[in-house]
């Protein structure tokens, strides 16, 4: 009974954070926050589709002692490509006055970004030069 209880507590404790469910956190569509927020430093690390309507943001700021935010936002704009183009700005806020190194991971839904009699969009995100193919 002591080694069950042993390999239970082994078991359980190795589980991560990585175990729990992600909440994707809706985008926005509003120009004048895409154009006039403002976003405290970071630089992205990772971004990536989650699953299919889940947008994965990785980021690397200084900090370590406060709560941090972030939002996704899109500046409403549809640029007429194939495939069609949407341009995203993450916005990070950080409360937080150390510097200790740190790395978040963000998860956004992409649903409201989805356009009418269309099944894929290419992302673009301000300050990375990255894109992503967004298919739905």
């Amino acid at each position: 009974m002591k080694n069950f209880l042993i390999l239970l507590l082994i078991i359980v404790s190795s589980c991560s954070e990585a175990d729990d469910p992600i909440e994707c956190k809706p985008s926005i569509v509003n120009n004048d926050k895409y154009l006039n927020s403002e976003s405290d430093e970071f630089t992205f690390k990772d971004v990536d589709l989650e699953s299919q309507n889940c947008l994965k943001i990785t980021v690397i700021y200084g900090g370590g002692c406060g709560e941090v935010s972030a939002t996704l936002v899109d500046s409403g704009d549809v640029l007429e490509s194939d495939p069609a183009q949407r341009n995203l700005r993450f916005l990070f806020t950080d409360n937080d006055e150390c510097e200790k190194l740190k790395e978040r991971t963000f998860y956004f839904d992409l649903t409201n970004l989805q356009i009418e009699d269309d099944n894929r969009i290419l992302l673009n995100f301000q300050n990375i030069d990255q894109t992503v193919l967004y298919e739905y």
